[in-house]
């Protein structure tokens, strides 16, 4: 399946939606909620996850270039799967839902079409050398 996010507009889209993520609790008024620890919590945790995890990703914008780009994906896409479940997961659903649901499918989306990605990129195959599995270069995957 093609691509339709290349990495260095990801990076900019990354920036500005975990910065908008980890606002999100006051730009969009679920701040105040009675009971509402988890549906605060969870967004701003997560948006400060993926913006620390963004200074230190190998892309275009990345400040430290440790971390790989498609573990970066992954790791993405799961926590927007984890925010877009989350008001059910920790029943708030019924107080907020709408942002989490929002933002949980833009970085789950973003996560899977974005270049490179490990949902969409078919494995090499690897050659075995005295028994031992070698790691793709060009991929930066374990072949099996």
């Amino acid at each position: 399946m093609k691509t339709i996010i290349s990495t260095s507009f990801y990076a900019y889209l990354n920036y500005i939606g975990s910065i908008l993520l980890l606002l999100s609790p006051w730009l969009f008024g679920f701040d105040e909620l009675k009971g509402g620890s988890a549906s605060i919590f969870i967004p701003v945790f997560t948006g400060m996850s993926l913006l620390t995890m963004a200074l230190f990703t190998n892309n275009e914008l990345g400040v430290f270039k440790a971390f790989p780009m498609q573990l970066h994906l992954v790791i993405t896409a799961f926590s927007g799967f984890f925010l877009l479940t989350s008001p059910w997961l920790f029943d708030f659903y019924a107080q907020v839902y709408i942002p989490h649901v929002c933002l949980g499918s833009f970085f789950l989306l973003a996560g899977i079409f974005t270049a490179n990605s490990p949902f969409l990129v078919r494995p090499h195959h690897a050659l075995r050398e005295a028994g031992i599995t070698s790691i793709d270069a060009n991929e930066g995957r374990l072949m099996v």
